[in-house]
């Protein structure tokens, strides 16, 4: 069961990011495509982090630590109703 499990999440997770046409070897401009929209992913990545962190920090500097959670909570929930209202 597990297996089967395993094999249907992994075939799901390639054709939602489409990861199937990168092995043809006539569509390059699929796999430039591909490798730009993932450095993006992962610029946008290290920005929100670096904005969390700092976030986090000017709130401690002003002894407000005690809405770092709450604040963070808050942020998830306003990313997960973003991306599920626009399916991005």
């Amino acid at each position: 069961m597990k297996n089967k499990v395993l094999l249907l999440s992994r075939t799901l997770l390639i054709n939602q990011l489409k990861l199937n046409t990168l092995k043809s070897k006539g569509e390059i401009r699929n796999r430039r495509r591909f490798y730009l929209m993932l450095a993006v992913g992962i610029f946008l990545c290290l920005m929100l982090m670096v904005y969390a962190y700092m976030m986090g920090m000017s709130l401690a500097m002003m002894g407000m630590t005690e809405i770092i959670p709450a604040y963070g909570l808050i942020m998830a929930s306003a990313f997960i109703l973003f991306f599920t209202i626009f399916k991005i």
